[in-house]
């Protein structure tokens, strides 16, 4: 009885390990799509600022 509680804990810690692993990489993948959703907003920022300042030369 003693061996299956000890090869359930093992089993039951390798999970843990592995849905550790699995978290930290979601983590990883989040952090990096932030990182590149900031680009894209700062790259449209940018494109919209000109076109606006475009469209103010036209108005004057």
């Amino acid at each position: 009885m003693a061996q299956t509680g000890e090869a359930r804990a093992e089993a039951d810690h390798e999970t843990l390990q592995l849905l550790h692993e699995i978290s930290t990489r979601q983590l990883e993948i989040l952090q990096e799509q932030r990182e590149s959703q900031q680009k894209q907003d700062a790259v449209l920022a940018a494109i919209l600022a000109k076109l606006g300042a475009e469209s103010l030369g036209k108005l004057t």
